[in-house]
């Protein structure tokens, strides 16, 4: 009886944390809803592994992609005096380095992970590189996940990275480097009216509390808050805030307002999508004082 129990105990709890999602059906009319079948059985085993990235300076490079993102070096090829390729990951036992791992155990998984980036360094190289922040190509941004937007806001801030669009704002300057990684800046297109369009349409997808910062070779980093921890909401504010104890209580309730706020946000989001049953189930997963 007791099994029976705690079954439907466990069944009831998922239901109620995917249900809400899965069963919603109304979306706006600018969201096109995925209906791809399974993929071909040919390509099973298929994933992105690594993004190749050219650098302008690879002690700055290493500098970002270790320090403040927290990726960890894996190993470095020195073709040449002057060409070498450079090989960062997070540690799998966790993100930012929470599991630690060594370079040897890095390396050794290396084919079989995903997020890996790898830094192409030429010193004699006669090409300046231009960023797509600063001049439109076919590379737009990548986008990085973290636990709460504000605290890495801050973060970025501390280490003096360069942020492009911070948290709150939903202007874009036709001339910004956000425009032009995103292809709207002025060698896009000269309609200010279609430019202004594209924007508002931004602001209808949280783009609100998303941030936007640059790597030390101008490349457009897009970091979004985490939405499936604790069942669809973002880390809490307390287990950020156990990895930073040096923080102050009154920079922590800020963070716990923001989250809040943010929480508050994905409530209306969603029930404006949702039917009113699912608006209830929703509602009481997120009125469980456990996740308050």
């Amino acid at each position: 009886m007791v099994a029976i129990s705690v079954f439907f105990t466990i069944s009831l709890a998922l239901a109620t944390r995917w249900l809400p999602l899965a069963l919603c059906q109304e979306l706006p009319d600018s969201m096109t809803l995925g209906t791809d079948g399974p993929a071909d059985q040919e390509v099973t085993g298929f994933h992105i592994n690594h993004v190749g990235l050219n650098v302008r300076n690879l002690t700055a490079s290493k500098e970002f992609y270790g320090t403040v993102l927290g990726m960890r070096h894996i190993i470095t090829i020195q073709y040449t005096p002057s060409y070498s390729l450079t090989y960062m990951g997070f540690a799998q036992g966790g993100r930012n380095g929470t599991g630690f791992q060594t370079g040897a155990e890095l390396l050794a998984q290396k084919n079989n992970v995903d997020g890996q980036i790898k830094l192409f360094y030429f010193s004699d190289s006669e090409n300046a590189l231009p960023a797509s922040t600063k001049q439109t190509n076919t590379f737009a941004n990548i986008g990085l996940v973290v636990p709460d937007v504000q605290a890495a806001q801050d973060w970025f801030e501390r280490h003096g990275v360069k942020i492009i669009k911070r948290i709150g704002e939903t202007i874009v300057p036709a001339d910004s480097p956000l425009a032009n990684a995103t292809n709207i800046g002025p060698a896009s297109t000269s309609d200010a009216a279609q430019r202004d369009a594209v924007v508002l349409g931004l602001i209808t997808t949280d783009f609100e509390n998303i941030l936007f910062l640059e790597d030390p070779d101008g490349r457009c980093y897009e970091t979004l808050r985490s939405t499936a921890v604790n069942g669809g909401l973002a880390q809490s504010d307390q287990t950020y805030t156990a990895r930073q104890p040096a923080q102050t209580a009154s920079k922590a309730a800020e963070r716990d307002v923001v989250s809040r706020q943010s929480r508050d946000r994905d409530i209306e989001v969603h029930e404006s999508f949702c039917s009113r049953q699912i608006k209830l189930s929703y509602r009481a997963r997120y009125s469980n004082p456990l996740l308050n």
